[in-house]
């Protein structure tokens, strides 16, 4: 058995491992960034469609 060949390999593929996680970890800290701003625009888009029911409202009692 040529162990120095095994090692090598090991090595060979425990980097290529460390590779594909390092990207895996931007690209979920990408997307993480991304849920954060959709969350915001959701949150923003709430409290106008809130405040435009509110002023359809007042208006609907004021022609009444």
């Amino acid at each position: 058995v040529d162990y120095n060949s095994i090692h090598c390999t090991h090595i060979a593929a425990t980097q290529e491992i460390d590779k594909i996680q390092q990207e895996e970890k931007t690209k979920l800290a990408a997307a993480e960034g991304e849920i954060v701003i959709l969350k915001n625009k959701v949150t923003s888009l709430e409290t106008t469609i809130t405040d435009l029911i509110s002023r359809v409202s007042a208006l609907e009692t004021n022609n009444t």
